[in-house]
């Protein structure tokens, strides 16, 4: 139907429901009536003026309800919205695996969103973006070397949904580095903050989930990191940069070779602190020297608190310890902190201090019924001491 056929039955729909309206006006209550359905019959006339206007795939759009069928989403670089038709399941090359109808306005996902890769989004938005992440799986492109996704200025990397958290997976290294790494080139003069928040990291071979360089205060929330196979680089690992805080993150099923590291290794030449909290470190590997699921090295502090469980990980080696190993800083551990059932093939399986190293906090409430040759809880390295029997 044309513009001109619409406005004409409009018209004709309007008087009819005033002339029917006048006949019934004498009624009382039946009057009340007749406004009402002269009412609701305009309402009707108004949404399919509605629905024609919108119909075009590329008219604009402040909200779903002027989008009838379709949904509103954001144009491609602007802040301009425009309705855009809904996708149903479908393969996408790029991400692999069928992925969800994205929700509302997210800046990543297979179809319908500003980017279908979190490569391309981190590229092309500016410093201080909140890039949010629709569910589904993502596989880095397998021609690519190096970092994967490369942050080198202040962003956000956000879940669309804190409930359904999309998955990078099946990452194998092919160069150098990490799925996520973030580095400031300019860090004497311009220091950065980065999130990463509500990202499951999933069966990376031989690339760091994370790997942080140089002078930024990092923060990492609500995110897993299971089953990666380790040979030279840790998990995640942090190093030369401000302060870091790991929280609500699970590191679980993870196999590291890398000397002293079977997770998350924090690593600075200035002094700095690194606080895991509410977290679960459970089930790591280490088969490389000196073990340890966290270590912090170098003037590095490392403080666990909120309830963050540190338990069940192994160290094959003969050397110490699997859980907790701390050089030339402070470990603290607050009283909420379990560290236990640990195994290591030497000493020291639950805590190890070495040289220039001190602990606050270790004692048989937080360290306890783990599993080594000797000094199985807190081992002092420096002095070959038992601190915990």
């Amino acid at each position: 139907m044309d513009q001109q056929r619409f406005d004409r039955l409009a018209r004709l729909l309007g008087q009819s429901t005033s002339r029917r309206t006048g006949v019934l006006g004498a009624f009382g209550t039946v009057a009340g009536l007749a406004a009402a359905s002269s009412a609701e019959a305009s309402r009707k006339a108004t949404r399919r003026h509605e629905k024609l206007a919108c119909r075009n795939a590329n008219s604009q759009c402040i909200s779903d309800d002027d989008c009838c069928s379709n949904r509103c989403v954001p144009k491609f670089g602007g802040t301009e919205f425009r309705c855009a038709k809904r996708h149903a399941k479908k393969k996408h090359g790029g991400n692999g695996g069928a992925n969800p109808p994205a929700p509302l306005n997210c800046t990543v996902c297979a179809d319908g969103c500003p980017y279908a890769t979190i490569e391309e989004a981190v590229v092309a938005e500016p410093a201080g973006s909140v890039i949010t992440i629709a569910p589904g799986t993502y596989n880095p492109p397998s021609t690519k070397s190096g970092a994967f996704i490369e942050v080198n200025h202040e962003l956000s990397l956000v879940a669309c949904d804190p409930q359904d958290r999309p998955i990078i997976e099946t990452v194998t290294n092919r160069g150098d580095h990490s799925v996520i790494y973030v580095h400031n080139p300019n860090y004497e003069a311009d220091p950065f903050d980065v999130l990463i928040d509500g990202i499951i990291f999933r069966d990376g071979t031989d690339v760091a989930a994370i790997s942080t360089t140089f002078a930024l205060d990092f923060t990492m929330r609500n995110c897993t990191v299971e089953g990666f196979q380790m040979l030279n680089l840790p998990v995640a690992y942090f190093q030369n940069i401000g302060s870091v805080l790991v929280d609500d993150c699970t590191f679980t099923d993870n196999v590291s070779e890398y000397p002293e590291t079977a997770v998350i290794r924090h690593y600075t030449i200035t002094p700095t602190i690194m606080e895991i909290r509410n977290s679960s470190i459970t089930n790591n590997t280490s088969n490389g020297l000196n073990g340890g699921a966290v270590v912090g090295s170098v003037d590095s502090s490392l403080t666990l608190t909120g309830n963050t469980v540190v338990r069940g990980n192994t160290s094959t080696n003969q050397s110490d310890c699997a859980g907790l190993y701390i050089s030339n800083g402070v470990l603290t551990l607050d009283a909420s902190v379990d560290v236990s059932e640990n195994t290591s093939a030497g000493v020291g399986a639950g805590v190890c201090i070495n040289t220039g190293g001190s602990l606050v906090g270790g004692n048989a409430s937080t360290v306890h019924d783990n599993h080594g040759s000797s000094c199985p809880n807190i081992y002092n390295l420096a002095t070959t001491t038992c601190v915990l029997a």
